[in-house]
């Protein structure tokens, strides 16, 4: 497989398991950096706790669904939407645009994840903040 293949495929394996943890932190560079419009641009440490953190509050994993996939080398755009059922029993879904670039060992070193604001605010933040409450030894 060609290096923009490669990375087209790492890409994807993430965003399809964004909210089970992502991939393996070797598929992460040291420098990784991730920015969002709601959390903005944080560091690695920061960003891995909360994959892992997240994957806890869905009944089953969130499904995601990979729409598009455009590469270049370096660079790797990613239309997806969700949908799952949050351990309250709300339901949630989203559509994201997902820009991850690649270092010169084919690991992700920023991901850009653009997306609708609400049903986060309204759905996901709380339901999160609820669960951290019931569960302060997991969160």
């Amino acid at each position: 497989m060609d290096t923009v293949g490669k990375q087209a495929q790492i890409a994807v394996d993430f965003i399809a398991n964004i909210a089970n943890g992502g991939v393996d932190e070797a598929c992460y560079a040291d420098d990784l950096t991730a920015w969002s419009p709601l959390m903005g641009l944080i560091s690695r440490e920061e960003y891995l706790p909360k994959l892992s953190a997240v994957k806890q509050v869905w009944t089953e994993p969130l499904q995601v669904t990979i729409d598009s996939v455009t590469a270049q080398p370096g660079r790797v755009a990613v239309q997806a939407r969700s949908h799952g059922v949050l351990y309250d029993g709300q339901h949630y879904g989203n559509t994201y645009l997902f820009l991850v670039e690649f270092n010169q060992q084919d690991q992700i070193r920023h991901v850009r994840e653009y997306f609708d604001k609400d049903p986060v605010r309204d759905i996901l933040q709380p339901a999160v903040a609820r669960w951290r409450d019931l569960n302060p030894d997991r969160a």
